[in-house]
């Protein structure tokens, strides 16, 4: 007959230990200021949208460029002020229909980023990659039909980078992908941009 055992785990409990009074009361003054500035942030917004027509979350929930807000604040990154662009010559054929950018060549099987941005949204359809992103300018790529990703969610990629592979389409034998580029509900193409 087994028996069954348990794992018992021991859960730690991590302290702050800290060298003298000073600095336990600026930890603790830091942390009450943050709080405390965290529900005033927080009780401002629910009066803002009871009083007024205003609405902070619809302004929330909508993209909000992430590229300029990181380079506002963060001297750290590699985000310089100038905005990098890819080469168009590197593929054969580009149209432009329906609001969809289709690049295709028949030996080259990547995707290339066209402007240097932030990665915003991953997401797979019938095992194909959609991936957008923001770009300093304010235009947002979609790129469609990547059969793999490279990068991780929120990364910074610079252009003429290699996205990911791309799909083979068997009735313009050719390696294909979409790219959408939108800006405030406007669709543009690739040469308006680039």
């Amino acid at each position: 007959m087994r028996k069954k055992f348990k794992k018992r785990r021991k859960f730690v409990k991590k302290r702050i230990e800290f060298n003298s009074d000073i600095e336990k009361s600026k930890y603790l003054d830091k942390l009450f200021k943050r709080l405390f500035i965290s529900v005033i942030i927080l009780f401002s917004c629910l009066i803002i949208s009871r009083t007024t027509s205003f609405h902070p979350q619809a302004f929330l929930l909508k993209d909000i460029n992430v590229l300029k807000i990181v380079s506002f604040f963060s001297n750290n990154h590699n985000i310089d002020s100038t905005i990098t662009v890819a080469s168009l010559e590197m593929f054969e054929n580009i149209k432009y229909n329906n609001y969809i950018n289709t690049f295709s060549d028949s030996s080259f099987d990547a995707a290339t980023i066209l402007e240097s941005g932030i990665i915003t949204k991953v997401s797979k359809n019938d095992g194909l990659y959609e991936i957008n992103i923001m770009s300093k300018s304010g235009y947002l790529y979609t790129y469609k039909n990547l059969v793999s990703f490279d990068y991780s969610l929120y990364r910074f990629v610079n252009a003429d980078d290699i996205l990911g592979l791309v799909s083979y389409n068997n009735n313009t034998t050719a390696y294909t992908f979409d790219v959408i580029i939108t800006k405030n509900n406007t669709y543009y193409s690739v040469y308006e941009v680039i």
